[in-house]
């Protein structure tokens, strides 16, 4: 599993995503927090192309996702840095 904090935008078209932390399993699948809009989108991990979004914005009191995370459980955590809370889906 891969694991990387940066803060990057990205322009897709008029859509910019704040993007604060990559998480790609062993799986072909990338997890994206998107600080901007307080959701996680996955990705295709070989072909980049948008698969859905896997936390809708602000569900379960995510605001501000900053960290992904696996944990031995197999569930995928998210820091949420305005709460000051780790979260699983």
């Amino acid at each position: 599993m891969f694991s990387y904090s940066l803060r990057l935008y990205f322009c897709l078209g008029i859509i910019v995503l704040q993007v604060t932390d990559l998480a790609i399993p062993l799986a072909a699948t990338m997890f994206v927090s998107d600080f901007k809009t307080s959701s996680v989108l996955r990705y295709n991990a070989d072909t980049g192309a948008f698969h859905d979004v896997f936390v809708q914005p602000r569900s379960g009191g995510l605001d501000g996702p900053w960290g992904l995370a696996f944990g031995l459980d197999h569930n995928l955590y998210v820091a949420s840095e305005r709460t000051n809370r780790s979260l699983s889906p």
